[in-house]
């Protein structure tokens, strides 16, 4: 299982957890589940989890030197020792990641320096784990980013698992120490010859100070193997070459979530990624002969404009993946007013006319009509605005069969805010803007946000229980992952958050009595668990 920093994206599948027996169609007079009481919030006291992205803002690190300043912050989960208890592992942006073993009990133990995982010099984003070898234990690849054009520091990591506790660090002699930009990566088997390819999502430095530079005349001349996205094929014996050109994935986005998937029902991996600001989202659907076609136009009407994390899964049981793309409208009037402006119908159709599809400023959420199209409900499912929400996770958080959101939402200062910019416009104007850039920084406001959980009612509806389920506490969240910690049958989550400890939620959906069926897919030959496994549960004629 591997997470963005944005979002949770299943590419490994080793446990999966999934309900047997529950209602099809739940009691619409029991929105919240039967006998269901939530999660419990644990203490580092006792998970001694005390992981914390801090991020201290001084003259040389604040979001106004460095637009991308408070991106990051991701956690991936897997069993990285092979004693069947999720580990995790956390990427920081200003200090080490830390690495997690799952002692059981919801006790963990930090191992990071023993285990040789910190990340090295520079910032850490995203974090994926996968079986890179096929030797049956997953491996950890860390997406480097950072606001220098100091390469070096940016080259992404390959850990690789010696079996016995460490890691050694081999990116560079795979071929994959890549030194752009990166927000995340993702491991699959894109030409189907069975072993893992990769792909990792870049984007520019700093949007603020560059994405003016670029338009679609000289948008060849500023995408290269630091600003854009780029395609690894294993060759074998711990091999990558480069075919980001071959395969058309080098188009200039500014990626921030990143998913992979079948969306077409050829049984072959496409790629989704999700874009910020004027690019719109890709689509690449994979052509079977290593190369792959953005079909974005095809298949929607229309996205999202902020383009952050994503995921995608069956949240109507009909077995076709829906897809949900978040963006930063405010959660309630003030938060809109204040803190975004209003969409301005000149660059609406300016875009529109230029090829980059009709984007409006919300979350969507694409339902799959299994014909090569899909309709974005939001408005109707009651998901279209979750304020400046980084990652999304796919989830039954209380084992009734159907598939809930939760949604990690917040950042460190509001940066967008009107009054700070009508101010800071106005001192611009009398020519008395102060000397000192923190004065600056510390004038744009800090309001900590509840995250979301909706839950779904089987129906294409959701109602937001945060509150209900003990998820309501007030944090900057950015990445997030959920899985069984304590092997009970249902999904506990994980949060990374800024300046604050993580968030380990242990689920008490055990005690609805619901059942549930636990797999640990193997491969009948070599024993060793199968990678991206699917698998389809029916109950009386529907999919459950």
């Amino acid at each position: 299982m591997k997470v963005l920093p944005f979002q949770n994206l299943i590419n490994l599948l080793i446990f999966i957890v999934l309900c047997l027996g529950c209602k099809p169609s739940p009691s619409s007079s029991n929105p919240a589940g039967s006998g269901y009481t939530g999660f419990a919030t644990l203490p580092s006291s006792q998970t001694h989890v005390v992981n914390s992205n801090d991020l201290p803002e001084s003259v040389a690190t604040n979001t106004l030197i460095w637009d991308s300043y408070y991106n990051g912050g991701g956690v991936a989960a897997g069993d990285v020792n092979n004693d069947g208890l999720t580990d995790l592992y956390f990427t920081n942006t200003m200090k080490s990641n830390a690495l997690y073993i799952n002692k059981g009990n919801f006790v963990f133990e930090d191992i990071t320096k023993k285990a040789g995982v910190d990340g090295g010099v520079g910032v850490s984003w995203g974090a994926t784990m996968a079986d890179i070898n096929s030797d049956g234990w997953l491996d950890i690849y860390v997406s480097k980013s950072g606001a220098s054009q100091n390469y070096e520091s940016q080259r992404n990591r390959c850990y690789m698992n010696n079996r016995n506790g460490t890691f050694t660090d081999k990116a560079k002699e795979m071929g994959i120490d890549n030194a752009g930009h990166t927000v995340q990566a993702a491991f699959f088997d894109y030409d189907m010859d069975s072993d893992l390819d990769l792909f990792v999502m870049n984007q520019p430095s700093n949007a603020r100070a560059e994405r003016s530079k670029y338009n679609d005349d000289n948008e060849k001349e500023f995408t290269n193997e630091t600003t854009s996205d780029r395609l690894f094929r294993n060759d074998g014996n711990m091999k990558f070459t480069d075919v980001s050109d071959k395969a058309g994935v080098t188009s200039f986005i500014y990626g921030l979530g990143l998913k992979i998937c079948d969306l077409n029902g050829d049984q072959w991996p496409d790629v989704y990624v999700a874009s910020d600001y004027n690019w719109p989202d890709q689509i690449l659907i994979n052509n079977h002969d290593g190369t792959f076609t953005d079909k974005v136009h095809e298949y929607f009407d229309h996205l999202s404009n902020f383009s952050m994390g994503m995921d995608i899964g069956d949240l109507n049981n009909d077995n076709l993946d829906d897809i949900f793309i978040l963006d930063m409208a405010g959660v309630n009037h003030y938060r809109s007013k204040t803190n975004m402006p209003s969409m301005n119908p000149e660059k609406f159709w300016k875009l529109v006319a230029s090829g980059k599809h009709y984007q409006y400023m919300h979350n969507v959420l694409q339902l799959n009509r299994g014909n090569g199209t899909f309709s974005d409900i939001a408005y109707q499912a009651g998901v279209a605005k979750t304020d400046w929400s980084w990652g999304v996770l796919f989830m039954d958080a209380d084992n009734d069969g159907w598939q809930d959101i939760y949604i990690s939402n917040g950042i460190k200062r509001d940066l967008r805010n009107s009054d700070f910019t009508m101010q800071f416009m106005k001192m611009i104007d009398e020519h008395r803007v102060p000397g000192d850039i923190m004065e600056l920084v510390k004038m744009m406001p800090i309001t900590p946000m509840s995250n979301f959980m909706y839950h779904n009612d089987g129906h294409l509806h959701f109602s937001d229980e945060a509150v209900k389920w003990g998820l309501s506490q007030l944090s900057f969240s950015s990445g997030c992952a959920f899985a069984d910690l304590d092997k009970d049958g249902d999904l506990d989550i994980v949060v990374n958050n800024v300046d604050s400890e993580a968030f380990v939620y242990e689920n008490n959906a055990q005690e609805t009595g619901n059942h549930y069926l636990q797999f640990e897919p193997k491969s009948m030959t070599s024993g060793r668990p199968v990678e991206g496994t699917r698998i389809t549960l029916y109950a009386n004629g529907k999919v459950v």
